[in-house]
């Protein structure tokens, strides 16, 4: 996450589950009106947002399910996947990164 953060434009913001889909709706929606945002973009480290769901070492789908459903109605929404497969012993961690960045093998860098 920490090399990742390097690529984005804004510093990414953590929500607060305990409301559920609905509490983390409120939170981003409030979030694009105090920022002036004009998309949102979902962090899904590991990939699991974007999984069939049957995988044998899927981890941590509620998380994702509740980000993805939370940004239902808000558009446009992207979902950027962070070392994809990572919660599976990865030799080398991928990432799926906004335009503009570059990845080496230490870590990816804005260009």
């Amino acid at each position: 996450m920490p090399h990742l953060s390097d690529c984005l434009p804004h510093d990414p913001l953590l929500l607060d589950p305990v409301g559920g889909s609905a509490g983390m709706h409120n939170q981003i929606s409030e979030l694009i009106q105090v920022y002036g945002a004009e998309s949102v973009n979902i962090i899904d480290v590991g990939g699991d947002a974007v999984a069939r769901a049957d995988e044998p070492r899927l981890r941590s789908p509620l998380a994702d399910g509740l980000a993805l459903s939370a940004c239902d109605g808000l558009h446009p929404v992207a979902v950027v996947v962070a070392g994809a497969a990572s919660t599976e012993k990865s030799t080398k961690p991928t990432y799926s990164l906004p335009q503009g960045c570059t990845q080496s093998p230490a870590s990816p860098t804005k260009t």
